[in-house]
This record gives C-alpha cells, structure tokens and sequence, in this order.
C-alpha cells in the first residue's frame, strides 16, 4: 500500500491536513518538535485504515477528535497492487463511526459501514491491523515492547494461529482429562456401590428353584386333598354296590354251575340211552323208547346248558359294565391314600429337597435336623394306624365306617402338611423380592458402571485424538516458524551489518522467537538484552524492515510503505548516517515509500521528501515545489 494523499479535519491537533501528490517511492521525513504533531500523521493513516490509532483503542475513538469539534474525518487515497482506492472516514466525540471504501478506478463503493470496510480491507491489503502495526508502523510507544513484537512475529509467521489452536486443545484435553476423572471418580463409587450389595449370584436361582420345588408340593397335596375328599365321599356307596354285585355273581355263578353239572349228567345219559339201549334192556323198556327217551334227555342237557351259559353272559356282561368303574375309583382312592401316607411320613429331606431343607433351617424356618427326626418320629407313629388302609380299600374290603373315621384324621395331617409347605412359600417369596430387589440394583449398578466405562473410552480416544492433533499442530508450528525465521533471518543479515556500522552482522532466531546476534568483537552469538539500548534500536529497527519486506512478500501485497516514528532516538549521528542510508536504499525495493518522523534535518536526509510540522499552526501550506513542505 502506498499513500498518495492524505486529508484529516479535526482530527486531534489538527483543525485541517492535506498531503497530497505524496512520492509514491523514497523517504519522506516529518520534521518537528516534541508535540508538533508528526506521530498525528501516521495515527490519522491508522485510523483511515482501522478505525483507531496505536494509542487509541477503537472503544475510544472519540477521543482523536479536536477539541471543540463535532467530529473528525480522514480521507486516505492510496495505491495498492496498481489499483487506486479513496478511503474515508468519520467519528464524532461518542466513538460512533462511519466508513466507505471506493474503488476510484473501478467507479464504485466497495464497502459503506466500518465493518464492511474491515472485511474489504483485509482482502485488499492482505493483512489486518496487527500485522500492519508490528510490520509497517514503528512507534516510540511499542518499539520496546519485546513481548508484542514476539506475539506480532508469532501471527506473521503463522504461528499464532497454531498457539491458539495449541492452547484450545490444550483446553480441550485438561476438559478431557477432567470429564474422565469425573467418570472415574463416579466408576469407583459405583464399583464400592455394587461390591457393598454382597449379592450372590447363584442364590435368587436357588430360591426360584426350591419355590417351584415347594410349590409343586403344595399343588400336589392340594390334588391328593380334594381326590381324597372326593373318593371318601363316594366310598361308601361303591362299596355297598360292590359287596352287592359280588353278592349276585357269585350266586349267578352257583347256579351256573348246577346248570353245567345238570347238563353233564343228561349228556351222560341221552348218549347212554341212544347209543346203548341194549345196556337198559333191565330196564323192561323197548330199545326204542330208550333211545326217544335219550334222546329227550340230550335236549334237556342243552337246554338246561344254554341256561347256564346265558347265566354265565349275563353276570360276565354285569362284572365287565359296572365292576370296571368301581375298582378304577377304589384304586385310585386308595393310590391317594398312599401317597398322602407316604408323603406324611416322609423326612423333610425327603419331602422339601436337600437344598430346601437346608435353606429352611438356615431361616430358622425348620427346627434343626436332630429336633426335626424326634418329630418324624412320632408321625411315624401316628401314621401307623393307617397302614394297610390303602390296599383294603383298594379291595373293598374296608369299613366305610372305619374310612370315614380315619380319612379325616389323614386330612387333618395332610392339611397341616400344606400349611405348613404355604408357611415355607411364604418366607420364600419374601426372600426372592428382596433379592430380586438387590438383584434388579446389582444390575443397575453395573450397568451404570458399563455405561462410565463407554464413555472413559471415549475420553481415552478423544484424548489419544487430541494428543495426536497437538503433536501436528506442534510439528506445523516449528516448520512454520523455522521458514518464517529463515526469510527474516536472510534479510536482516544485511540490514543488521548497515545499521549498525558491520559492529553485528549475523543473528540467530530461535523457535520460540528470541534474538541473539553474533558479535565481531566477541566471536560469539549475544542473548539481545546484553547488548546497549542503541544497538538493541538498531537491531530492531532491523528486524522491523525485515519483517516489512517478508510480509510484503509473503502477502504478495506490492508496493508498501513504512511509517517509523522516532527511530533514531538514542543513535549517536553516525548510527543515524548509517541507517538513513540504508533506509533510502531500500526503497527501491517493495519498501519503497518510507515516512520517519525526526526532530530535525539530520545528515544524511538529501534527496528526502521534507514536511515541516508546527504544532502552533495545524494548516499546512505548501511552500515551493522542492523537495519540501511545510506545516
């Protein structure tokens, strides 16, 4: 960017400033005293640019307005990649801004409001307002600053932008570190959680299986209970009916068998008398009325022989439709019956299971084993008076008075039984809740516990992610840095031998941005602060033309100019000999046009554009058509 014109009303000490047909290449000097108003130059070319000056932060803008005035405006023609652009802009004493950038080649407005100009700006030049100020603006109030040039050289390079990345991920990781000591943190409490439910595994399975085991037996009895009931109360009436059928077969069968003796005997005879009269002859009777009397006899037999068989059907076809339904019911009372007496006098082990039996015991549900077989015991005992009872009913031949005294006493026992079994259930429901409940917490603690364990993973990965990221970003930084070093460090090698009379000629930068020089005299690099202060001005006014040549040609920006207020403070005349020197030979390269305040004509300034400023008269006229001006 090359200045071309320069117009500011009211800005700070001046009511009206108009540079205009400026050189667009050489050294232009700014000659005055202290407040004459030379550094209000280059502030009113800040603020044309970026809204405020070194100074003056934008917030407080209002402050470069003159005393007295309602506002300040500068107006900035410039030169930028061969292209001409006017730059105006305004602020009253509030802060309150306007700005328009135009296009004077093109015709035409580019950007009409201060944020629209920034934006535009920024693609125009190719840098922003820290790259300009640490780049192409050397001021008294910053050129000691070691700590903003570092951070300026750190965003030219690039840098910047990887520390700022660097540290948000740095951010990012301690969050990361801290969510996975949070996860942690809950991982443990929910592992003491967990571990402090003592909860084995094996025993809610065990309690189902010995609940189904008791239940099975409570179902069971209560089907023998009502067999039985049902049995006894239909006992008695198949018991007569059976005592009464047996009755009438066996006489069917007496007389069954008078009817087949009756039979063999006539049998006997008709084959006698018809086969053998002449044995009968005693008889006095024909042979003839033997044999018809024979004869007669063998269908008497028949007869009397289809009678017994008819006797025989009918109490075989009596057995076969009744006897049948009531030996199944007499034999089915009586299996209940025995099994109602075998489980009554079965041990407990027996009847609850191994497991069971034991776990009652262990509930102090149960008396203890040697307690429990006294009992047994005596229900042995007991149960003796019902023996044989099954098989007699099974027959019929039990007492229907006799059952209905003793199958209410075996009820009676049966019905404590099952009392008993509902008792055992019971406890056992109220053991399996409560283990399910530990179990249904178990479960939710662990899997709670999963879920910490996903997502410290993911805090694993992210921070191996991040760990990665940070090691690239590091490694882009130094490879940054160092290419950036390297340009500076080729270009300030001769700069630093001119302005400082060849006392220093070579330097070293670092990654981390510190300077250190080589000394002639004492044939090794010096750290920077070990130098004197006019040598260290020296250096860095080196170090700044370097940087404005580098950017120049890193942001492939053209043409440039440099604004150094002051710089020569503290130079001895050669120092400043020296220095103007170079500086004039530098313009014929992208620096070409380079404003230096000064608090006189130095030796050294032939052939410079001169601007004589006045801080008693803030117009500026023009005075001939040398190499001057005058304010």
């Amino acid at each position: 960017m090359i200045v071309t014109d320069l117009l500011a009303e009211d800005f700070r000490k001046y009511e009206y400033l108009h540079l205009e047909a400026l050189p667009e290449r050489g050294l232009l000097a700014l000659v005055g005293g202290n407040e004459s108003g030379k550094s209000s130059i280059g502030d009113a070319i800040a603020f044309a640019l970026f809204g405020h000056s070194l100074a003056v932060d934008v917030t407080d803008s209002g402050k470069l307005v003159r005393w007295g005035s309602q506002a300040a405006s500068v107006t900035l023609s410039f030169r930028q990649r061969g292209r001409h652009y006017r730059l105006a802009r305004r602020v009253d004493p509030g802060g309150v801004q306007s700005a328009s950038l135009w296009s004077v080649d093109e015709g035409r407005t580019l950007a009409d409001t201060p944020v629209e100009v920034a934006q535009a700006l920024k693609g125009v030049l190719g840098y922003d307002y820290p790259a300009f100020v640490r780049a192409f603006y050397w001021s008294q109030q910053i050129s000691t600053d070691s700590k903003a040039d570092t951070e300026s050289l750190r965003a030219m390079a690039g840098v910047r932008a990887y520390l700022q990345l660097e540290q948000q991920l740095q951010q990012e990781r301690q969050q990361e570190t801290g969510g996975l000591e949070q996860v942690q943190s809950r991982m443990e409490a929910l592992r003491q959680a967990r571990d402090t439910l003592a909860l084995d595994r094996d025993l809610l399975p065990e309690l189902l299986d010995i609940r189904e085991t008791l239940e099975d037996r409570q179902r069971g009895g209560g089907s023998l209970s009502r067999s039985i009931t049902q049995s006894a109360r239909s006992y008695p009436e198949d018991h007569a009916t059976f005592h009464a059928l047996l009755g009438r077969l066996k006489w069917l069968n007496r007389l069954a068998a008078v009817g087949i003796g009756a039979f063999l005997l006539l049998f006997v005879a008709g084959m006698l008398l018809s086969w053998l009269p002449g044995g009968f002859a005693w008889s006095g009777q024909e042979p003839e009325v033997l044999i018809r009397l024979g004869r007669t006899l063998l269908w008497g037999g028949m007869v009397v022989a289809l009678m017994a068989s008819g006797l025989l059907f009918w109490g075989w076809h009596a057995e076969q439709r009744r006897l049948p339904a009531l030996r199944d019911r007499s034999i089915r009372f009586a299996a209940s019956l025995a099994n109602v007496v075998r489980q009554l006098g079965s041990s407990l082990e027996e009847t609850l299971g191994e497991r069971a039996e034991h776990y009652l015991v262990g509930r102090k549900v149960l008396m203890p084993p040697a307690q429990a077989a006294e009992l047994d015991a005596q229900v042995q005992e007991r149960l003796r008076q019902f023996d044989g009872l099954p098989e007699r009913v099974r027959l019929f031949e039990a007492d229907p008075a006799s059952v209905g005294l003793q199958v209410p006493a075996l009820m009676d026992d049966l019905e404590r039984h099952n009392t008993a079994l509902d008792g055992f259930v019971r406890v056992l429901d109220q053991d399996v809740v409560h283990e399910q409940t530990l179990v249904e917490q178990y479960q939710g603690l662990n899997q709670g516990l999963t879920d910490r364990e996903a997502e410290a993973r993911r805090h694993h990965h992210t921070m191996r992610v991040q760990d990665m990221a940070l090691t690239l970003v590091q490694r882009a930084s130094e490879h940054s840095a160092a290419r950036f070093n390297s340009i500076v460090h080729k270009r300030c090698q001769a700069l630093l031998a001119d302005f400082t009379q060849a006392h220093y000629d070579s330097l070293e930068i670092n990654t981390d941005f510190a300077l250190r020089v080589l000394s002639r005299e004492k044939g090794d690099f010096l750290d920077f602060e070990e130098i004197s202060a006019g040598t260290q001005r020296q250096i860095a006014l080196a170090m700044r033309v370097a940087l404005a040549n580098a950017l120049a040609e890193s942001t492939d920006a053209g043409q440039q100019l440099l604004f150094l207020d002051e710089p020569f403070a503290f130079f001895d005349p050669e120092r400043t000999s020296a220095t103007l020197q170079s500086l004039k030979e530098m313009t014929d390269g992208r620096v070409c046009q380079i404003w230096v305040t000064v608090q006189s004509v130095l030796d050294g300034m032939a052939g410079a554009y001169l601007v004589y400023c006045d801080g008693t008269q803030p117009e500026i006229a023009m005075i001939d058509d040398s190499r001057e001006k005058k304010t």
